[in-house]
């Protein structure tokens, strides 16, 4: 069987897409479209994704940091895998933090742990304790593992069908926040 990797490459040439292809861009647009909620609509659905199953599922969102003000850099638009839920928010790998081609290569090493082969609703990450520490053995994911706060979430949550993850991580959907302020500046990781 080919790797990921492989896959999407020969994927992407025998279709003639790239990146930029208006398809990718029309895609896109449709699912940001879905995303904007007005406070109250957003508030509704903070609450309603406190209780779902989201674990392991791949979802992006707009998002303002609660510490935005102390950091060099974030990303307003983050594509995260959620792997832990916490009182008030969720830990989750934002694969925007990495390159797109690094972005593979930790879709590739995540593969190994899927629910299943559908590739459909049904399908997710697992997580477990051996999972988190599988993790922390890749020294490129390190970046990615980031905390949210639902009271910091900026729109709805839009999921990822298993079946689009190879296409979404290799598109530039990162919407990276520079902080001006001399003391915390700095340039998003690439």
């Amino acid at each position: 069987m080919q790797d990921l990797i492989s896959q999407v490459n020969s994927q992407l040439k025998s279709k003639g897409y790239h990146i930029a292809s208006s398809e990718a861009k029309t895609w896109l647009g449709n699912q940001v479209r879905k995303l904007r909620l007005s406070p109250e609509k957003t508030s509704r659905v903070r609450e309603r994704w406190r209780n779902q199953s989201y674990i392991g599922k791949m979802y992006f969102f707009f998002y303002d940091p609660k510490t935005r003000d102390k950091l060099s850099y974030y990303d307003t638009f983050p594509l995260v895998i959620p792997f832990q839920r916490t009182s008030d928010g969720f830990i989750g790998i934002n694969l925007h933090y990495v390159e797109p081609k690094i972005r593979l290569k930790i879709l590739d090493k995540l593969m190994a742990y899927l629910t299943n082969d559908k590739m459909d609703e049904t399908t997710r990450i697992k997580m477990s304790y051996n999972f988190i520490q599988t993790l922390s053995t890749y020294n490129f994911m390190a970046p990615c593992i980031k905390r949210y706060l639902y009271g910091h979430v900026r729109s709805q949550f839009q999921y990822v069908s298993p079946s689009d993850w190879s296409k979404v991580v290799t598109m530039p959907l990162q919407k990276w926040k520079v902080n001006t302020n001399k003391k915390y500046a700095g340039s998003p990781p690439y």
